[in-house]
């Protein structure tokens, strides 16, 4: 039963972790960390001054990181207890960072103090700590430390001897490691489950897993773990009974944490070479353990010395040198009593364990009523988002009834658009500018007010910006140069889906890389449908704004262009004119008097002319341009639309729209249309034949 509950919280764990944003925290300690892998006590003195620079300053994230590393120094040290007042000051440090943040430092105590307890032999609590880490480093997806954590919780349920529950964490390390595809957690994820072979005596199994962790680390820069591989490789090759083997790797080790200033490690090694040398050789191994036994208590390192100690009295026992055996038995228990300190001091420790607990507890509840009062807060605002999204679908349901005119109306931006100038552009982006900033503090999609270290007008400045940047260039610009014509649904329909996709996808990334962005799918939904929403709600009341605009502005030039034809009586024009195809033997002869228009049908002009006073028409092999060519002599013929041509004289009347203008001509049913990219020459065609009638009236 506790196998399958470990299961089911490593199961849930990695699903969050899946689903979650990661944000990025760099370490800002390097300088300590790198001290201490040659001097502990100098790096311990440098962090110290380091961190009362930070404390000053009033920056609690590198206060808390300074403190962690020197945590980890400490308990490196054999200084167990300095080690666990250090993570429960960073600990209430965290809580005062924001939520992602305070996940990942409070994974990092946790980890921390499960390696406290499984420094103390306390398997027990060093797990319930690893669990704690691991959903905390899941919550922000930090998922190489979730794979250091994993990696502890096997070597601490193989040492409680619960193989089943450490098979179970090797399973959930494999599972990270084909989702992230990491190097690095390839690498902790074989070497970890060779650790677990090696346990259960398969050790020829296990060195193929070790080789295997070993290939990836050498991919990596620098890896620290690496001497951790190479010891392990020894000891499979020792217990198979490969001896030289055993040392070739110990060599190996050696030389990477000599190369790399790893002088930690570089001990680990010259201790197994002592053991294995030791085993055949006493002597040999008990003057490998004098020669380094100085240098440790100089540098003041404790777990080290102590067990050294403790192979040297093995190995003066098996030389039957027994009074120096007795000595080095009593320095052992010497060092021990300084690592785990006196009952008092454990006392003292179990005391402080428990009210820094109870303070924890106590914050964590506050936290949890707040969650709460954020959770009801963003569920009320989701609920307002959901009819504000029906409010758009029923918008877009009634556009829909109707298609062909919602495309019209959106293409008379491009008429519009023309004329403006970079002056009104810029007015233009501003005011969308002015109106995305205020709505989007009021809304609150990305619901930033939740978290104090985060200032929201700044966030939706930027996001404001883009939307206006974006907007001004597809609803002005892009029209003024381009749009689909109407009539053509699907390319119409594309290319306004994919700049609202666009739109969507650009400030999405935004929020991902400003570490702004909600963990998940209803949040990333929510962002959507309000961008959408306020974008396109307003384009809305805007075109239809400017279809009255337009409506107008034709309706008065249709006026105008109408009274001058009724005040104005053409003389009849009694040339004639002729036509013909410039690919086959067609001709026609018509007055121009009774000429009425030419439209385009395929490759052929079908020209209407009056006969008898009825209308006739004729089909002739020539395109529209080839033909306006030869009516170019007439200035009464002029070009309306890309498929007509007509004969201004016969003209009745001129009709505006919001989308331009129609003409009026006898015995033609349907009026020709005047298409905004001819109106310009038409209106000018129109007043120089009317002067010209005019002036010879």
């Amino acid at each position: 039963m506790r196998g399958f509950f470990l299961f089911l919280t490593l199961f849930v764990v990695l699903n969050v972790a899946g689903s979650s944003y990661s944000e990025y925290i760099q370490s800002q300690s390097d300088e300590i960390n790198r001290m201490a892998d040659t001097n502990w006590l100098a790096a311990l003195d440098s962090g110290v001054v380091l961190r009362n620079t930070a404390i000053k300053n009033a920056d609690n994230e590198r206060v808390i990181q300074l403190t962690l590393d020197m945590a980890k120094i400490q308990l490196g040290m054999g200084r167990i207890d300095s080690a666990m007042m250090l993570v429960f000051e960073a600990q209430e440090k965290a809580l005062l960072l924001s939520r992602t943040k305070q996940a990942y430092y409070s994974g990092r105590c946790n980890q921390l103090l499960g390696d406290v307890f499984y420094s103390r032999y306390i398997e027990e609590e060093a797990v319930v700590f690893y669990l704690q880490s691991l959903r905390q480093y899941a919550a922000c997806s930090h998922y190489s430390e979730m794979a250091e954590v994993l990696n502890a919780l096997t070597s601490s349920f193989q040492s409680l001897n619960r193989q089943h529950e450490a098979l179970i964490t090797v399973e959930a390390l494999n599972r990270l490691m084909n989702f992230t595809k990491i190097v690095y957690i390839k690498a902790l994820y074989y070497e970890t489950y060779a650790d677990f072979l090696s346990e259960t005596q398969k050790l020829s199994e296990s060195k193929n897993a070790y080789l295997t962790a070993l290939q990836f680390y050498h991919t990596l820069p620098v890896a620290e773990k690496m001497s951790d591989t190479y010891l392990n490789l020894a000891i499979c090759e020792n217990e198979l009974g490969n001896r030289q083997a055993a040392l070739s790797w110990i060599d190996s080790a050696t030389i990477y944490n000599t190369e790399n200033k790893y002088l930690k490690n570089l001990y680990e090694a010259t201790y197994y070479r002592a053991e294995f040398i030791g085993l055949e050789n006493p002597s040999k191994g008990i003057e490998i353990i004098t020669g380094v036994l100085d240098q440790l208590e100089e540098l003041d390192l404790n777990i080290h010395r102590g067990i050294y100690l403790k192979l040297l009295v093995f190995l003066q026992k098996k030389s039957a040198l027994f009074e120096a055996a007795l000595k080095s038995n009593e320095q052992f228990n010497h060092v021990i009593n300084n690592i785990y300190g006196s009952n008092v001091e454990r006392k003292i420790a179990g005391l402080q364990l428990e009210v820094e607990t109870g303070k924890l507890n106590h914050r964590i509840g506050l936290l949890q009523k707040e969650q709460e009062l954020a959770t009801v807060n963003a569920r009320s605002q989701r609920n307002m988002l959901f009819y504000f999204f029906l409010a758009i679908v029923v918008l877009f349901t009634m556009a829909l009834n109707n298609v062909r005119r919602l495309q019209y109306r959106l293409y008379l931006l491009k008429e519009f658009a023309l004329d403006f100038s970079w002056i009104q552009y810029f007015l233009a982006f501003l005011s969308s500018l002015f109106y995305f900033s205020i709505l989007l503090i009021f809304i609150n999609p990305f619901n930033l007010t939740q978290n104090a270290s985060v200032y929201p007008w700044i966030h939706y400045s930027v996001i404001a910006f883009l939307m206006s940047a974006l907007s001004v260039t597809g609803v002005f610009l892009l029209p003024a140069r381009w749009s689909a014509k109407p009539g053509f649904n699907s390319r119409f329909t594309i290319t306004a889906l994919v700049f609202i996709v666009l739109m969507n996808a650009a400030i999405i990334f935004y929020s991902i890389l400003a570490g702004i962005s909600g963990n998940s799918v209803y949040d990333l939904l929510n962002v959507v449908l309000v961008l959408t929403g306020i974008t396109i709600i307003p384009v809305f009341y805007f075109i239809i704004y400017l279809e009255k605009v337009l409506l107008r502005k034709h309706i008065q030039m249709a006026g105008m262009l109408s009274n001058r034809i009724q005040s104005f009586k053409p003389g009849k024009m009694e040339e004639i004119v002729t036509v013909y195809s410039d690919r086959s033997r067609d001709m026609l002869e018509v007055s121009v008097n009774n000429l009425l228009l030419v439209e385009a049908n395929g490759n052929y002009s079908k020209i209407v002319f009056l006969e008898n006073e009825k209308m006739k028409s004729t089909l002739i092999l020539i395109s529209l341009t080839k033909l306006l060519e030869q009516l170019a002599p007439f200035s009464c013929f002029s070009r309306c639309h890309k498929s007509y041509i007509v004969n201004l004289n016969k003209v009745k009347k001129v009709m505006g729209n919001s989308h331009g203008y129609k003409l009026d001509i006898p015995f033609v049913d349907e009026p020709i249309p005047v298409s905004r990219s001819y109106a310009a020459d038409f209106i000018r065609d129109f007043n120089k034949v009317f002067k010209e009638g005019e002036h010879r009236n």
